[in-house]
């Protein structure tokens, strides 16, 4: 009795200490929660493998209609690192959702959607809080795998199904047997044998879901917990998902059971229970009744992740709005761009820029770290932001609502045998076949074709820019050839520039976006400056005067 007694004390004990704990780290989180809230991130590590998945997946399903933002544009406009800077969330889903929502073109109501979420959480810093607090349970890496679940291939039963259900039919009649006749007990033995092959047979297929599987359960409490507050039920409306999901909890359990082991009284249950499952096929018979409802449920599975992944994506934006940045909510017009204090969100120290444009295009010159090409991609940058997450680093952003294309990072390929310039001409022909569509679009260039010689270069580039700029679409062209600018004035685009100033044997940079053509290049001071020989001075000047009739 003693025993019992000691037994039932050490177990109150064990689980008052583990409410205890958990009511303990529950508050330490909630003192970081508040203390990160509107800083920004650091130390944020992204294994971009497991975070892409679920973009991936969905966005090339047969039945997908989603426009991606390309991997061009991903690359040139270092996505990866943007997603760094905004990536605040507190669950793997919605870091894998938000990573959705950057690589996807989404509608004006499905950003006005998003934003009224964000701006609800803005205003209520406190339900923020609390939203992250439950979301956070999801934070673990294996959560990854849930998006397995809506996307994995679906797992067929072997071809020996009917055999394994007419046996488990068979092994129950020989147990009832055997009570009245001990003898039949004896065919219980082979049939073991039979059913231990097939159990652990079965085990690939179970790890194969059972990462995902564990975090189903959990997902699906969370999201019914964050569904009970008022204005996130108003904001989704019904959920049928939640109901639908509800009636696969007790095969998501058995399932995941094993996952759960984690002590010696746990496993000496395990053992006791992976008899009696071999015995009638219970693990292989419920993994495939569980594998028959995904099937049936990827719908919900999918409303379910992205009831997670938006409300923590519209949390972690919340939270970057609260920074001690200048942001700004943008505004959507037909052809206008106005844009003030416009700067690029990975830069430590940036230095803002302004302009306006009225159906107008921009060419783009200056000398090489003068600024151009940080330019081009900090406006490309924001119209993604804006477009998407509903705000700008700007204080002012008025802009079309633009499908993004660019060119600025090409590089050659050896496996496919393909060159520079061979690279470049197949990434500015998507840029043409966009052009022909009426969607209006943003293109941001960095020195076109330059893969070639400087005659056949600015000619092609002059065909190509003009072709790109039409009635509805805008470009961002950087560019090293002056001669660009004398050939465009009179197809829509303005020349602006980036200048510098030579001191100390260097050049001096102001970062400022100038009007109008570029009218010096230093490089040749920089090369006096730097002590060259006078006679490399001397025919330097001599033949930019006589060939390109600079003095």
């Amino acid at each position: 009795m003693d025993y019992f007694f000691g037994t039932f004390v050490l177990i109150l004990c064990a689980y008052l200490y583990s409410r205890y704990d958990k009511k303990k780290r529950y508050r330490k989180l909630r003192r970081v929660l508040h203390r990160t809230w509107g800083k920004p991130v650091k130390n944020n590590l992204i294994d971009f493998s497991l975070v892409r998945a679920y973009f991936e997946h969905k966005s090339t399903s047969k039945n997908s209609t989603t426009i991606r933002v390309s991997d061009q544009v991903t690359d040139d406009l270092d996505l990866h690192d943007v997603f760094i800077r905004l990536n605040k969330t507190r669950s793997k889903i919605g870091t894998q959702y938000l990573y959705y929502l950057l690589r996807t073109e989404g509608s004006a109501q499905q950003l006005q959607h998003f934003n009224t979420l964000r701006t609800a959480f803005s205003k209520q810093p406190e339900l923020a809080i609390n939203c992250q607090l439950a979301l956070s349970e999801l934070g673990h890496s294996k959560v990854y795998y849930f998006e397995q679940l809506i996307h994995g291939a679906p797992i067929k039963p072997s071809k020996y199904h009917l055999a394994i259900q007419v046996m488990t039919v068979f092994t129950m009649a020989l147990l009832v047997g055997s009570f009245f006749m001990p003898i039949l007990s004896l065919g219980l033995i082979p049939i073991l044998a039979i059913n231990t092959v097939v159990h652990y047979a079965n085990k690939s297929n179970l790890h194969y879901y059972l990462n995902g599987v564990t975090q189903l359960n959990k997902a699906l409490r969370i999201a019914k917990s964050l569904y009970k507050n008022e204005l996130i039920s108003k904001h989704f409306g019904t959920t049928p998902c939640f109901s639908k999901l509800e009636k696969m909890k007790l095969k998501t359990e058995f399932i995941a059971f094993e996952n759960h082991i984690d002590n010696e009284f746990l496993f000496a249950f395990w053992m006791v229970s992976e008899i009696i499952k071999i015995l009638f096929n219970i693990e292989y018979l419920a993994f495939f009744s569980f594998t028959k409802d995904l099937s049936t449920q990827q719908q919900s599975l999918d409303d379910l992740f992205c009831f997670l992944g938006e409300i923590d994506s519209a949390l972690a934006i919340a939270s970057v709005l609260a920074e001690d940045t200048s942001t700004c909510m943008p505004v959507f017009t037909e052809r206008t761009v106005a844009i003030k204090n416009l700067y690029h969100p990975l830069l430590e120290n940036p230095v803002t820029n302004s302009l306006q444009l009225e159906g107008d295009s921009v060419l783009l010159t200056g000398s090489n770290m003068s600024g151009k090409t940080t330019f081009i991609r900090t406006v490309a940058v924001n119209a993604l932001l804006a477009q998407r997450f509903h705000f700008a680093f700007a204080t002012s952003y008025r802009a079309p609502f633009y499908r993004v294309l660019s060119s600025i990072r090409i590089s050659d390929n050896i496996q496919e045998n393909t060159s520079y310039f061979l690279a470049e001409v197949q990434t500015v022909k998507t840029l043409l076949e966009a052009a022909d569509g009426n969607r209006p679009c943003l293109f941001v260039l960095d020195e076109l074709l330059k893969g070639t010689n400087t005659a056949e270069r600015v000619s092609a580039a002059f065909a190509i820019l003009k072709y790109l700029n039409q009635t509805q679409h805008t470009v961002f062209a950087a560019t090293h050839d002056l001669e660009l600018t004398s050939l465009l004035k009179n197809y829509g685009y303005l020349p602006y520039h980036f200048k510098e100033s030579v001191a100390g044997g260097g050049l001096i940079f102001d970062y400022k976006l100038q009007e109008g053509i570029l009218q010096k290049s230093n490089a040749i001071e920089v090369l006096k400056s730097n002590e060259y020989p006078n006679s490399i001075l001397e025919d330097a000047r001599a033949t930019r005067a006589q060939y390109f009739n600079q003095k």
